[in-house]
């Protein structure tokens, strides 16, 4: 399988911005699962979770 892992990165800071956060959360995982070691996703993952339930939550999630 190709590397895609940039390419779902940006679909998940598309669905951010549109206010999917469920999608959001969906693609940056998967950039995680393809390119685990140091990946931007991590840090963009942290916003959707955190607004999505309780900070407490998110923060416990990763």
């Amino acid at each position: 399988m190709p590397d895609y892992h940039q390419a779902f990165n940006n679909m998940g800071n598309a669905f951010s911005a549109k206010g999917d956060k469920d999608k959001a959360i969906e693609c940056y995982q998967k950039a995680i699962d393809i390119k685990p070691d140091k990946h931007e996703a991590f840090k963009h993952i942290f916003l959707p979770k955190a607004t999505r339930t309780k900070p407490s939550n998110a923060i416990k999630s990763h």
